[in-house]
């Protein structure tokens, strides 16, 4: 199934089924690998971001690569679970300075819950958990500022 804009639905009941569920959180991982064509499509307009740290719009900025791995998921009517793993493999400048070598492979897990509008279908709140600690330690970081 290709990432698009959400089916229409005469009733927002109908639309908020499995499917659509399916369907929103493919185009979610999509935003995060870097298509943000899809944004429009995914997220309502005033979508509500709660999240562990701040969001920005560098951060894909210092990794060679990296992937969001889906691991598991749970949804009901208009919520969404998703356990994700991070994949990435370490650049020339990382934002976060670490002892790592560019090259080095990092990966870390998180969650999101997320919300989904009951009239549009589309993702208005997120709230993101992430396994910091484990980043750190992935990143060899004995010692974190804030």
């Amino acid at each position: 199934m290709s990432a698009e804009a959400a089916p229409e639905s005469s009733c927002c009941t109908k639309q908020l089924g499995p499917e659509h569920s399916q369907h929103m959180m493919k185009n979610f991982f999509g935003v995060w690998h870097g298509d943000y064509s899809l944004a429009d499509k995914t997220f309502d307009p005033n979508v509500i971001l709660a999240s562990d740290r701040m969001p920005t719009g560098k951060r894909q900025e210092g990794w060679k690569e990296y992937t969001f791995d889906l691991l598991q998921s749970i949804s009901e009517q208009n919520k969404i679970s998703i356990q994700w793993k991070m994949n990435g493999v370490t650049g020339e400048n990382m934002r976060i300075k670490t002892p790592l070598k560019p090259g080095s492979k990092v990966s870390f897990k998180g969650i999101d819950f997320i919300v989904l509008d009951e009239s549009s279908g589309l993702i208005r709140e997120i709230n993101m958990a992430q396994d910091l600690i484990t980043f750190f330690h992935e990143l060899e970081l004995g010692h974190v500022s804030v």
